[in-house]
């Protein structure tokens, strides 16, 4: 009768010793787990609610003649007023200014086109207000001999003109003599 138990007492021993070796193994894979939790990427933010073409009306108009900073980029400040019904701001619904090289045939949209080549952030501009932004546009062979096309963008939605807003126009951008040329007019520095 003594002996009825052995095969239980073995079970559960061999269950222990077990169970004492995942503890073993879980403790040291635990800090390597803990680690790896700590390195999950949040989801990505929410998609901003899409502007209405009736809730937007913008005027953007240069300020100033473009011009050469010491970096070698050209210096466009537009002034943007918001006549719509709603903020615009790069932090709100993500609307920033966006700069394109027209195509070889002067038109955005058309071949040689580069719709998304410059970026430029905003501040908030509640309706009724303005501001001025200054775009920074890199000099380089894609924008030589062609026109520039600045106007409003809201990130991952669409570009305002498909809301039936207008941009600005620059150039062509030339460069002539060893300097930068806005439409024919010297930007007064050298291009290296």
């Amino acid at each position: 009768m003594k002996f009825k138990h052995l095969p239980l007492l073995g079970m559960t021993l061999a269950a222990l010793i077990t169970g004492c070796q995942d503890r073993t193994d879980n403790a040291a894979q635990s800090p390597a787990t803990e680690q790896a939790a700590a390195t999950v990427t949040p989801p990505p933010p929410p998609r901003p609610v899409a502007l209405k073409a009736a809730d937007v009306s913008v005027t953007l108009e240069l300020q100033s003649p473009p011009s050469m900073n010491a970096q070698n980029r050209l210096e466009i400040p537009v002034k943007i007023t918001n006549n719509g019904k709603n903020a615009l701001s790069t932090s709100g619904p993500g609307v920033r200014l966006g700069t394109q090289i027209a195509g070889i045939d002067g038109q955005v949209g058309s071949e040689g086109t580069v719709r998304d080549f410059v970026r430029t952030e905003i501040p908030t501009i509640e309706p009724g207000q303005s501001a001025v932004v200054v775009a920074l546009i890199p000099v380089d062979k894609r924008v030589d001999g062609r026109k520039l096309n600045l106007e409003l963008v809201q990130e991952g939605v669409a570009w305002f003109s498909k809301l039936g807003q207008t941009g600005v126009e620059v150039g062509p951008v030339t460069i002539c003599d060893g300097k930068l040329c806005v439409a024919g007019q010297d930007a007064a520095a050298d291009v290296k």
